[in-house]
């Protein structure tokens, strides 16, 4: 059985100074747990990056905002492309997203951004799991792909805008 008794120094342990340089025989572990997937940090204040591998972290880097950034903007391009070609006659091959366009544009917007939007901050709270980043490689890969028909779509003669 271990005890307090095995720890002889765990009494003496005391806070660590700031301009101190950390010893552990000498200054408590101010991290008694890892940092929680949500925490008052995790919008503001941040105090923790890792690229460590299964972290949760307070800092997301500019990498990961400049990616999940283009994502949206992605995500964006393709809500307006999408009614701009379903303006010009054509159809939804999204069962899900022409059952809310036919409610109405806005409803079909709103839920578009609510679902993505959440979707995204999952991805950013996982940013150090491997199959978050791969999903967000996916993602931003898949929506590349979309934009890029609905450009096609868009300046076709029969369907797009008189330049």
């Amino acid at each position: 059985m271990i005890s307090d008794a095995s720890a002889p120094h765990a009494a003496t342990l005391r806070p660590r100074a700031p301009d101190e340089p950390f010893d552990p025989e000498v200054h408590e572990d101010r991290r008694k747990q890892p940092t929680p997937m949500l925490s008052r940090y995790s919008l503001f204040g941040g105090r923790r990056q890792s690229r460590a591998e299964g972290t949760f972290v307070d800092l997301y880097g500019p990498g990961v905002f400049a990616a999940l950034l283009a994502v949206c903007a992605l995500n964006v391009f393709d809500t307006f492309f999408t009614l701009v070609y379903l303006q010009r006659g054509g159809s939804e091959a999204n069962p899900i997203a022409a059952a809310m366009i036919r409610q109405s544009p806005a409803y079909f917007v709103f839920w578009k951004v609510l679902v993505f939007g959440n979707a995204l901050a999952i991805l950013c709270l996982h940013k150090n799991f491997r199959r978050a980043r791969v999903g967000i490689l996916i993602g931003a890969g898949i929506y590349v792909l979309i934009t890029f028909y609905h450009l096609f779509l868009f300046f076709r003669d029969d369907i797009g805008f008189d330049l």
